[in-house]
């Protein structure tokens, strides 16, 4: 049987160590100023999504809007 995973959407700015205080693992985002004709950078997808969510002890687990 699946599990359903809950999961938060965030917003730039948002800060993840206060989304963690909400027993939060796993967080929905994109880079949301990258146009949508655009390759993402994967210096920026690193550092600022992945890099940031991770060391807040949470897993940055759905890429929104590809």
């Amino acid at each position: 049987m699946n599990e359903l995973a809950l999961g938060w959407r965030t917003f730039p700015g948002d800060d993840y160590r206060r989304v963690r205080q909400l027993e939060i693992l796993r967080v929905v985002t994109a880079l949301y100023d990258v146009p949508t004709d655009q390759v993402w950078p994967l210096d920026r997808l690193r550092r600022e999504l992945c890099d940031a969510i991770e060391a807040a002890g949470m897993r940055f687990d759905v890429v929104e809007s590809l």
